[in-house]
């Protein structure tokens, strides 16, 4: 599995540093290193574990490394025209491989949308056919029942109660797998 470029960098940093004592072995690196699962920044491919995340985009659940935020943040080219011409030019490089990153996916992505609407509307269909059938199935119910309760006292009455409670069950049960299915 994936481990997060940052984490990583940290727990190297510690152990070069010396903050934790001795330079950590390759073996006990990953003892140190957060269990969790990184997912790709969106804009640069590095893992990143949710802790090293850009806080921004959080909310939308979108994974962006904390470097790649710098590039998408409006003051980003304000502050570039502080720097000098070399350190500038470095920085606009980078920003320039990151937005050339996002348009390759998302040319890439875009020829899939028709087959991906496509398979939400053949869902959507077959949703309102299950819950049609589910609809009427608990009408059908609803009618076995009221006929059963106007006539329970005479030989008729307790098979049609049963009848209704078995087309209860019957839509209940359609209709909560089409759920689950989907």
């Amino acid at each position: 599995h994936r481990q997060c470029i940052p984490c990583l960098r940290e727990s190297v940093l510690e152990g070069v540093s010396g903050k934790k004592g001795t330079a950590i072995p390759k073996r006990g690196l990953r003892k140190r290193l957060p269990r969790n699962r990184a997912a790709p920044c969106l804009t640069c491919g590095t893992p990143v574990c949710p802790r090293h995340r850009c806080q921004d985009f959080r909310k939308e659940q979108v994974a962006i490394c904390g470097e790649c935020s710098k590039f998408l943040s409006y003051e980003f080219l304000v502050d570039c025209t502080d720097y000098p011409e070399d350190d500038r030019r470095s920085l606009m490089n980078q920003m320039l491989d990151v937005y050339d990153r996002s348009i390759l996916i998302l040319r890439y992505s875009s020829q899939y949308i028709g087959d991906v609407a496509e398979a939400l509307q053949q869902n959507s269909k077959k949703n309102t056919k299950v819950g049609v059938g589910s609809s009427a199935t608990g009408l059908v119910s609803g009618v076995t029942g009221f006929v059963a309760a106007c006539t329970i006292f005479t030989p008729l009455g307790p098979p049609l109660l049963i009848a209704s409670v078995l087309f209860g069950s019957g839509a209940t049960a359609a209709s909560s797998a089409s759920g689950a299915v989907n």
